[in-house]
């Protein structure tokens, strides 16, 4: 591949939202040697790392988990005072059906597919 076909070829995959590596011949224009870290390369924005759709969907999950458990303590607290004398008992209960959900939750994110449309059916007479 000469010069221009890899100017040419860097362009193109550049636009397409693509970067590919450089090559790890050698020292690059850092000194680095081979057996660095390093490859050369523009890094891979965090957004368009083949994991980011899943951790981010898993952090707003969480984040939105603790917003609701903040919320279910703020706004019950004063009822569960008058009625039970602590104000941590809808709280209680509420961190109670979270610890059970999250492995639960854990559990499905590992099922395949096929799993989920076989009880699909039964899920719907149930």
């Amino acid at each position: 591949m000469t010069t221009l076909d890899a100017d040419a070829h860097a362009t193109a995959s550049t636009r397409a939202g693509v970067t590919a590596p450089a090559p790890r011949n050698g020292a690059d224009s850092t000194g680095r040697g081979p057996e660095s870290d390093y490859d050369g390369g523009e890094r891979v924005p965090l957004l368009a790392r083949p994991l980011a759709s899943y951790y981010l969907l898993l952090s707003c999950t969480g984040l939105l988990v603790a917003l609701g458990l903040v919320m279910v303590l703020s706004a019950s607290s004063i009822v569960a005072f008058a009625t039970s004398g602590s104000p941590w008992g809808f709280f209680a209960k509420q961190a109670l059906w979270i610890t059970i959900g999250l492995p639960l939750m854990a559990f499905a994110s590992r099922l395949p597919i096929a799993r989920f449309r076989s009880l699909s059916y039964p899920a719907l007479i149930a």
